[in-house]
């Protein structure tokens, strides 16, 4: 291959990257013109890309005609590139699940979704876990709430739709639940009590990793959460300091 194929090339591997770069800010998605002007190519070479990331599951088509987002294909990479994380957290996560009696979930966003990488199901009459690959918008449980108080506001502003969806009977609007994110970060502990999923309560901490930022959340039916929403939030606190101590030995991440 010559050198101006192989600059060439690699010019268009950049602007896949800044393809892909735009469509994380972008939730709603984005049309090949509006993808054109944000990477400075031409749409028919833009076109071409986002085809090939298509194939790849890296991109998908909001719908016939629409514009793109990303795809699902960027979960099963980032499952891939967490196994060390993984292996790592599960004996934590395990603890947990033991000590509260209760499933226990590691998940970090990509874009506007929240990724499951590992959940660990404490098994019992009435249990709540979330499927390990689950992509989930980011607001909806308070992993992805504790995950987006970590942005800048303008993101977590983005990241969350004008519409939201509310379990029956919740008075959360969007500014509240703006203004509730924000509040996480002088807490440390995101909480959501049955405002997204009737029933369900979510208690989640944040790990900043080398591999990104993580939860780790308590998964509680509202009936028992109702009464050990103080154990639990005790617990989250204890495995924060328990990873502390494990990176003060081994130096592989750090506590948000």
């Amino acid at each position: 291959m010559s050198d101006e194929n192989k600059e060439s090339g690699i010019k268009v591997l950049h602007k896949a990257v800044d393809v892909l770069r735009q469509l994380s800010n972008s939730p709603s998605g984005m049309s090949l013109s509006e993808l054109s002007q944000s990477v400075n190519f031409p749409r028919s070479t833009v076109q071409r890309i986002v085809a090939t990331l298509e194939s790849e599951l890296l991109v998908e088509q909001l719908s016939k005609g629409g514009g793109y987002r990303l795809g699902q294909g960027l979960g099963l990479l980032l499952q891939n590139t967490q196994s060390d994380l993984i292996a790592m957290t599960r004996p934590f996560l395990r603890n947990l699940s033991l000590e509260v009696k209760e499933s226990v979930s590691l998940a970090t966003l990509y874009g506007d979704k929240l990724h499951v990488a590992d959940c660990i199901i404490y098994e019992r009459d009435l249990r709540v876990s979330f499927p390990i690959g689950l992509e989930a918008p980011c607001y909806g449980t308070a992993a992805g709430q504790a995950l987006l108080s970590t942005l800048p506001d303008e993101l977590i502003e983005k990241y969350i739709p004008d519409e939201i969806m509310v379990a029956r009977g919740s008075q959360l609007t969007r500014d509240s639940l703006i203004q509730k994110i924000k509040k996480i970060r002088e807490t440390g502990i995101g909480i959501d009590e049955q405002d997204h999923i009737e029933g369900v309560c979510t208690f989640s901490v944040v790990l900043q990793t080398t591999f990104g930022k993580f939860s780790i959340t308590i998964l509680a039916p509202a009936v028992r959460a109702n009464y050990e929403k103080e154990f639990y939030v005790e617990r989250l606190n204890k495995i924060r300091e328990d990873l502390m101590h494990r990176l003060n030995f081994f130096h592989r991440f750090e506590i948000y």
